[in-house]
């Protein structure tokens, strides 16, 4: 009998094996097409011709699914535009990068935050403002925190001198992580970071390996399930309402091809306005669709993101600012260069 299914577990030690099922799920995802993009090539509404097939990329979260919304909701067919979904394992910033340079894919997904480093170091890509996910501030209802089971640990200032899992060093999540905690009094560099992955993380507080760490859904719910809680929402404090998730491709993909990525945008501020901000929770159907992610833990999620039109440009340089804040960055060039639409 599996430690899953013994009637004799504890019920954290039930909730980790799920937790790891998660993982295995998640990470069991590599780059791999859907030929059933469910559109074809067809003369978009005032074009002179049919736009061409782009490329785009899911991750198995849910606030990195709607692509496939947007497909099985006829919203790409309707504007014209045939779209060929690639499925990437989480974390895979680094190998879609180059792959959007070499316009093998058109147009990418990540946190921001992710992606504007790679753009301030001269990297020639744009942003698509108009929409995508916003970070929340609020803890009880943030998709990305610092999870604990050490009842000592209530908030930021007593993760001085701690140790503390993230899913990824000096990625945003840390840059983050170190400006709330210099906001709150705390020299960032008492704290050690350590890379785990989401679906070990809980295991490792358990273990005491660690003493808090990073949890983004379904690994939150689960998280608390197995008797842990939340410390702080990342970001919160710092970029409260800024974006978090976005889409971007190369600079010549959109200086190219304007009205694919027109196209693009209409589909997806369609599929925001009209279905996921008056029913966010229907992201579950397509995470039990597109993901192999157990529908028992699908089920303990309690936020699937703010799905949002207001991605306005302002708010996507504003992010650039606090990561040059936070020592993340530079600078970044004009938003002309960086950010679709900006003269």
């Amino acid at each position: 009998m599996s430690l899953c299914t013994s009637r004799r577990a504890q019920p954290w030690s039930r909730v980790l094996c799920v937790l790891a099922t998660v993982g295995l799920a998640v990470g069991a995802v590599g780059c791999g097409g859907d030929d059933s993009s469910g559109s074809r090539p067809a003369a978009a509404a005032g074009s002179s011709g049919a736009l061409q097939e782009a490329r785009v990329v899911a991750f198995p979260a849910s606030q990195m699914l709607t692509p496939y919304i947007a497909r099985d909701e006829g919203r790409f067919e309707a504007v014209g535009l045939p779209v060929k979904i690639e499925m990437f394992s989480a974390g895979s910033t680094a190998n879609i990068l180059p792959q959007v340079l070499a316009g093998k894919l058109q147009i990418a997904q990540t946190a921001l935050a992710d992606i504007v480093p790679a753009i301030a170091s001269g990297q020639p890509l744009q942003v698509l403002p108009g929409f995508g996910t916003l970070i929340e501030g609020s803890v009880e209802t943030s998709t990305n925190t610092i999870v604990t089971d050490d009842p000592s640990i209530k908030e930021l200032k007593d993760l001085a001198g701690k140790k503390v899992g993230l899913n990824a060093l000096r990625t945003s999540h840390e840059l983050y992580l170190r400006a709330q905690l210099e906001k709150a009094g705390v020299d960032a560099d008492s704290v050690t970071f350590v890379a785990v992955p989401l679906a070990n993380m809980a295991a490792s507080i358990k273990k005491g390996q660690i003493d808090a760490g990073q949890a983004l859904e379904p690994f939150i719910s689960l998280a608390e399930g197995a008797g842990m809680h939340r410390v702080a929402a990342i970001g919160a404090g710092v970029a409260d309402g800024l974006p978090s998730v976005v889409f971007w491709t190369s600079r010549k993909y959109a200086q190219e091809h304007p009205d694919e990525i027109a196209a693009f945008a209409k589909a997806m501020k369609a599929t925001i306005t009209e279905s996921l901000a008056s029913n966010p929770k229907g992201v579950a159907d397509y995470m039990k669709k597109y993901t192999e992610i157990p529908p028992e833990a699908i089920s303990q999620i309690a936020n699937f993101g703010t799905f949002s039109t207001d991605v306005t440009p302002e708010k996507i340089e504003q992010v650039a600012k606090v990561l040059e804040q936070a020592g993340g960055i530079k600078s970044v060039p004009p938003p002309s260069e960086w950010i679709v639409g900006q003269q």
